[in-house]
């Protein structure tokens, strides 16, 4: 049975989805090649922790800036609808 995947559009269900304890992500992007960061919400609820599995850098980004392609693809994968929840990659917080 394949399984159905939760796609987030908007910085709000990001915050909702971290709020359930949903921390592992896809990117989907580029022809389908799939990107994967673990992505937290900081502990003053404005800024997100994120790591990026490819190459392990790890970022905080406010609001603006995660939706500024300068910074990271999360905010452009949001706007194509290719950002889903994804169960099977987690990292434990640090």
């Amino acid at each position: 049975m394949k399984k159905k995947l939760r796609l987030i559009k908007s910085i709000k269900e990001l915050k909702e989805a971290l709020a359930e304890g949903k921390h592992g992500f896809a990117i989907a992007l580029n022809g389908g090649v799939k990107s994967c960061k673990a992505i937290w919400l900081h502990k003053d609820g404005k800024k997100f922790r994120i790591l990026n599995s490819i190459d392990d850098t790890k970022q905080t980004l406010s609001e603006k800036q995660i939706m500024d392609e300068g910074w990271t693809n999360i905010g452009k994968a949001m706007k194509k609808n290719c950002l889903f929840v994804d169960d099977d990659f987690y990292v434990d917080e640090e």
